[in-house]
């Protein structure tokens, strides 16, 4: 049996029919491209998200993943997750959303957010500031420590006394370089200056932070260099006349004639670059 088409041509069944079938598979992919579900990028963030901080970078992370797929994605988030068993409770939980990615944005996340990524081997998890990877499990930190170093050097030339404070979160790999980062760059400005640590134990708690600046700045410390996601060291130097160095934000709003400077990390083109290699 033989087809005559309208250009006179002379066309085989069977070959009209593979034609047909191409031309079929090639709209029904298009139409499934155009209405797939839009992917699910998760995050845990292990404090409140606010205005300033660790989180607030990361939330702006999220929101220009947002922007850049628009509605090729859906974003979702949890806040003021707590440590150990409340961690891997909502890493999971959002691993049940049908998740295909999930940031897991703190270092005390991690052990949890291994735990949940063993169960869900076909999601992609990527952990802040750890070591610990497996086939679908990253890691992602910032070259802080070059800021840090910068940090320092303008903390020992700002400071009077030649002795500043690093209060600081929890002794993890991260804080220790960095806080060596700083004594660095002190150094090699003033090679008399100290650094004095101050271990809080928490990311988040104004009232400690606080309390801590107050006693440092009357034993003599005219600089302090923050790695909490408060602002209250900030606030209290403004108050006393000293001066303080931020984290992760720019905290001029809370000391304008205190704040010095801040490290900031940009974490939009990295977490697109992520998103960028699932849909691929």
């Amino acid at each position: 049996m033989k087809l005559h088409i309208l250009t006179g041509e002379v066309i085989n069944m069977k070959n009209l029919i593979k034609i047909l079938a191409i031309i079929t598979a090639f709209f029904s992919f298009f139409l499934n491209t155009a209405n797939a579900d839009p992917v699910k990028v998760c995050y845990a963030f292990n404090g409140p998200i606010g205005e300033w901080g660790w989180n607030y970078q990361q939330e702006l992370g999220r929101k220009h993943v947002q922007n850049h797929f628009g509605d090729k994605v859906e974003t979702i988030f949890i806040e003021g997750v707590g440590e150990g068993a409340d961690s891997e409770r909502a890493i999971r939980k959002l691993a049940m959303q049908d998740c295909k990615i999930i940031f897991s944005t703190t270092f005390t996340f991690m052990d949890q957010t291994v735990a949940v990524a063993a169960d869900y081997p076909d999601i992609v998890f990527e952990h802040a500031t750890g070591y610990k990877f497996a086939e679908n499990l990253g890691v992602y930190e910032g070259a802080t420590y070059q800021g840090r170093y910068i940090a320092g050097m303008v903390a020992g030339a700002t400071s009077k006394t030649g002795k500043a404070a690093y209060i600081a979160s929890f002794p993890i790999p991260e804080l220790i370089r960095d806080i060596n980062a700083v004594a660095l760059g002190m150094r090699s400005v003033n090679p008399e200056a100290t650094l004095t640590i101050v271990w809080l134990y928490s990311w988040f708690d104004p009232a400690k932070e606080a309390d801590a600046v107050n006693v440092l700045i009357n034993s003599g410390h005219d600089v302090t260099v923050q790695h909490t996601d408060g602002y209250a060291a900030v606030q209290v130097a403004q108050e006393k006349g000293t001066y303080a160095i931020g984290h992760a934000t720019d905290l001029t709003r809370y000391g304008p004639d205190a704040h010095l400077t801040a490290l900031e990390i940009n974490w939009g083109p990295f977490m697109q670059s992520v998103v960028e290699d699932v849909m691929n």
